[in-house]
């Protein structure tokens, strides 16, 4: 009998293997899919209310959303980027500067992830870390012609140092969402 219990134990853990191992490897993202890239703005960036250790972690919210959109990040985007920026140096993001930020770094799409801080109350005797409310945007707009076509948010109150990061994880979720509801697809053109 407890042969038997051995065997059918071993051909279920063969059965279920394969189910296993395709849920731990990443999506393959095309290299023909279109390329999406990210721009990090607003003030509460800006204060450094996401810590650098933090950063890590909106990273990799920004490579989930940009692999169940079916694009793909490429690795020269934040190079050319970056020389864009040093070459039309710019106080207001303007969609018109965004879109030829995009042209001039390949990107097909740009995600401006907006995180500000919208009201705060000081430390006072009873806290000591400043509170207030953050709001993050996650707007996501088409180079080939400056259209926005996605726009989600995500508000949290709280003590800002944690809440900033968890508002923009949940602006990234957030923008799944809307992608999933309104049917968008993102095509290279």
């Amino acid at each position: 009998m407890k042969k038997i219990l051995l065997f059918l134990s071993a051909v279920l853990l063969a059965l279920l293997a394969p189910a296993y191992a395709r849920a731990a490897v990443t999506p393959v993202v095309s290299q023909s899919a279109p390329v999406m890239g990210s721009f990090y703005a607003g003030s509460g960036l800006a204060m450094g209310f996401i810590h650098e250790e933090q950063m890590d972690e909106l990273h990799k919210a920004t490579e989930s959303f940009v692999t169940y959109s079916g694009c793909r990040m490429d690795p020269e985007f934040k190079d050319r980027a970056r020389n864009y920026m040093q070459d039309h140096p710019t106080s207001a993001l303007t969609k018109d500067w965004i879109v030829g930020m995009g042209k001039a770094a390949g990107a097909d799409y740009i995600n401006v992830v907006d995180i500000n801080l919208d009201s705060f109350h000081a430390p006072g005797f009873f806290h000591t870390t400043v509170e207030g409310m953050i709001t993050t945007t996650v707007r996501t707009i088409r180079i080939s012609d400056g259209e926005t076509v996605l726009n989600a948010k995500a508000s949290q109150e709280g003590k800002i140092e944690k809440t900033a990061l968890q508002c923009a994880l949940a602006a990234f979720e957030n923008a799944k969402q809307v992608e999933k509801e309104n049917h968008i697809i993102f095509v290279k053109k």
